[in-house]
């Protein structure tokens, strides 16, 4: 089982979920919007990082620096995948 986690934005729900692979690399990490994938990240607190600094690509939510996230991984909900 992988961890994956949530947090619910003024403007939709944000997920990251383990990408496991069969290839013998690392795990990555998808950063998804409300079933839409954004980017994938090394670890889980990078895309939690992302989204604290409205870095995620997704305009919505970049443009609005004022709305609030948790500053790290610690502040989404977490889910077993």
């Amino acid at each position: 089982m992988n961890d994956g986690y949530s947090f619910d934005s003024v403007i939709g729900t944000f997920w990251i979920k383990p990408d496991v692979r069969d290839d013998g690399e690392p795990p990555r990490y998808w950063l998804e919007i409300d079933g839409t994938p954004l980017s994938t990240y090394a670890i889980a607190e990078f895309a939690a990082a992302a989204v604290h600094r409205h870095q995620t690509g997704w305009i919505p939510w970049d443009c609005l620096a004022k709305a609030d996230s948790p500053s790290s991984l610690a502040g989404w909900q977490q889910h077993t995948c």
